[in-house]
């Protein structure tokens, strides 16, 4: 299957939510070409824009992963977007937003690809037939005493085929059409994510982040198994556990001690 482009997707007043409640999408803000959306959101953030405005881009020349790594956005085959979160919690209860948004988005791609389940890998990899589809970022773009200011980066695969991909990455990213055997509307699905974002968004605001991980967990890849982890310079192998209460893995290592991993990253040994 090759890749396919469905459209420009710039009528930010047609894909935004209308719902009365609803706080992530009830504004977007279109673009064909930026550096990368969550740049353009923390830019936004610091000039007083509201909660909840999401930010897309048809292409991204700078998009971004974890540990600042490249991001492939080409135009037309993609979801790249970025939201403005302003939730009323302390700076380090953040990072557990990572973990909100992965069920929100496995919650989406699922339902677009046919109830194919979708998987999450700690911390913010979604995948779907065993192949990362999507990636959610997180950055703090204001610090301090008060409320923390949160940009919510959000890239989907939604048309790619095989020889979309750069050559490093063939075999093992995919894409929503890939897994569900067929073309996927772009619009479609961004608003079913906005919805699904919203939803957990709001839970999460009102329950806390409790129902959110429980789900995270039954999605999990990474529970169970053995994993090579790395955080900051320390490289650790161990059997991932838990999900802990603000959304860090509990690693068990080979001498029974339990190990925290707040960020980070961790490879399923087995795995390519």
């Amino acid at each position: 299957m090759g890749g396919e482009g469905d459209g420009l997707l710039l009528d930010g007043e047609a894909l935004r939510l209308r719902d009365r409640d609803a706080l992530i999408g009830r504004r977007v803000l279109c673009h064909r070409e930026v550096t990368s959306t969550s740049a353009v959101a923390a830019a936004l953030a610091a000039a007083g824009e509201a909660e909840g405005t999401v930010v897309l881009a048809e292409r991204q020349t700078a998009g971004r992963g974890r540990f600042g790594r490249a991001w492939s956005s080409p135009p037309g085959l993609g979801l790249w977007f970025s939201s403005i979160l302003r939730p009323p919690i302390p700076v380090v209860g953040a990072p557990v937003l990572t973990q909100v948004a992965a069920v929100a988005v496995a919650e989406g791609l699922e339902a677009a690809a046919g109830r194919l389940p979708g998987g999450i890998k700690w911390p913010n990899d979604v995948l779907l037939a065993g192949r990362k589809v999507a990636g959610i970022l997180t950055d703090l773009a204001a610090r301090g005493a008060g409320a923390p200011v949160v940009i919510l980066g959000v890239g989907v695969n939604v048309n790619q085929g095989e020889a979309d991909f750069p050559p490093a990455l063939r075999g093992r990213a995919g894409s929503v059409a890939m897994a569900a055997d067929r073309p996927v509307p772009r619009a479609d699905l961004f608003r079913a994510l906005l919805r699904r974002l919203d939803a957990r968004y709001r839970e999460f605001l009102a329950a806390g982040p409790g129902p959110a991980l429980a789900e995270a967990a039954a999605r999990s890849v990474t529970l169970g198994r053995a994993v090579r982890a790395r955080e900051g310079d320390a490289e650790l192998s161990g059997v991932a556990l838990r999900l802990e209460a603000d959304g860090a893995l509990a690693l068990r290592l080979p001498d029974g001690r339990i190990r925290r991993l707040v960020a980070g990253e961790v490879t399923l040994l087995g795995e390519v």
